[in-house]
């Protein structure tokens, strides 16, 4: 998120970024702030929606993003590569998931 070039986006642009902006360095902030990895996964999850949204309605990046789907855990996570490295199972489920959709820029 420092790395978004905030003079760059329009007026409109700018009204969807300012709040998303919060809301994603809070959800970095908890994240982080647990040892827990059940936590972390749940708050990733929240965190991989709000990217999603701020990416459909802003273009942040000039690579298509995946956005991925785990169907055992009713999740999603983004990715640059099109292929599955399960973030909530780790090695035991590593592949389990599928694409949904590919954002182009």
């Amino acid at each position: 998120m420092n790395g978004v070039d905030s003079k760059k986006l329009s007026v409109a642009e700018l009204g969807l970024y300012l709040p998303m902006n919060d809301e994603l360095l809070l959800g970095a902030k908890r994240i982080t702030e647990t040892k827990d990895l059940k936590i972390q996964r749940e708050q990733f999850s929240a965190f991989s929606l709000n990217i999603y949204q701020l990416i459909k309605s802003l273009k942040l990046t000039s690579e298509p993003i995946h956005y991925t789907y785990c169907t055992m855990k009713g999740k999603y996570w983004l990715s640059k590569e099109n292929s599955n490295k399960n973030p909530y199972y780790g090695k035991s489920m590593l592949t389990c998931g599928k694409v949904v959709e590919t954002v182009v820029p």
